[in-house]
């Protein structure tokens, strides 16, 4: 099961594979609000390949989709692939013959990230995070589910259909966590996370410098949500957490960087630090800016979901002070 939004070309790259293999029962793609010609494309393959199904919903975020894409499959385990992973051979019966073996597990495969040509330092720092967190799975297994990393995972669908995996009130504004707001479900209803390096498909990354640090600023404003959503759980976002492991220099100047004029001189200087090293060929210094620009990056959009809450709650406490004293309120 694939959810896709604006996925046309990679769909090209991942969808074949699939069409080829025989332990693919059925491939069912979501469409998630917006058709970029994904639709036609569809269409004519559903037309040569009875296995291929597919819809088209409102956009709700990709939980919604692939929530829509469980309610739709007729098999008893559904694989869930981001649209730009490309399935190695046999992935799905792999996949399949794990959860047969035991029941009530969430199975994660495994998908090394490569790029066409030369890796920009966006796709370098997204590997490297990645590999870490596999290495992460293998030696703490526990961490498989309160740290998920989808797009190459599988459930039964009866698991599926019981936990759900659309969280209403997250998931459709924020662009990250909403694998690891899954998984802490899934530990909660009581399934056991299975990480095989076995299970292998290919992650087909690639950013820009400017979708970089969009990115950085929703995966802080994500996780700052997903603090408040399992507080009990995780506790809360502490902003220091965003630059641990820095050193002590570095550290100062991401918490110089929560004041928004420091923020914006810092952040042009290291930008074009960025540039000129990567012009250069300098790699470790290209690695390193982009590295602090994502911490500062996520502290931003950490700081947003707090100001936003506090704002709500200011405005909530005015509004039952005007209550009491007579006054009204409009919505």
């Amino acid at each position: 099961m694939i959810p896709t939004y604006r996925g046309r070309d990679a769909l090209r790259h991942s969808l074949p594979p699939l069409v080829a293999d025989p332990s693919v029962g059925e491939i069912i793609v979501i469409v998630d609000g917006l058709d970029d010609g994904s639709v036609d494309d569809l269409r004519r393959l559903s037309r040569l390949h009875s296995n291929v199904r597919w819809e088209y919903v409102p956009n709700g975020g990709e939980m919604a989709a692939r929530d829509r894409g469980a309610e739709l499959a007729r098999g008893e385990v559904v694989l869930f692939l981001d649209q730009d992973v490309v399935a190695g051979p046999g992935l799905a019966g792999r996949h399949a013959r794990l959860h047969a073996a035991s029941p009530h597990r969430l199975v994660v495969g495994y998908m090394p990230t490569t790029a066409a040509g030369r890796p920009s330092f966006t796709t370098r720092l997204y590997a490297r995070d990645y590999e870490r967190r596999c290495s992460g799975y293998e030696t703490d297994p526990e961490s498989i589910l309160t740290h998920l990393w989808g797009g190459n995972f599988s459930l039964r669908r009866s698991d599926c259909l019981a936990i759900r995996l659309r969280r209403p009130g997250f998931g459709q504004r924020e662009r990250y966590h909403s694998d690891r707001e899954l998984g802490l479900r899934c530990k909660q209803y009581g399934l056991v996370g299975v990480f095989d390096r076995s299970l292998r498909a290919t992650h087909l990354h690639e950013r820009d410098r400017a979708a970089f640090l969009q990115d950085s600023r929703s995966q802080g404003s994500s996780l700052a949500r997903l603090h408040q959503l399992h507080g009990k759980t995780l506790g809360p976002l502490r902003l220091a957490a965003l630059a641990a492991g820095l050193p002590f220099p570095l550290r100062w100047v991401v918490a110089a960087c929560r004041l928004r004029p420091v923020e914006r001189v810092v952040e042009a200087g290291l930008l074009g630090v960025n540039r000129l090293a990567g012009a250069a060929g300098a790699t470790k210094a290209e690695l390193a800016t982009g590295k602090l620009l994502r911490r500062i990056g996520q502290q931003r959009g950490a700081l947003w979901v707090a100001q936003s809450r506090s704002e709500t709650q200011s405005s909530s406490a005015s509004g039952n002070e005007r209550c009491r004293r007579g006054g009204t309120m409009k919505f």
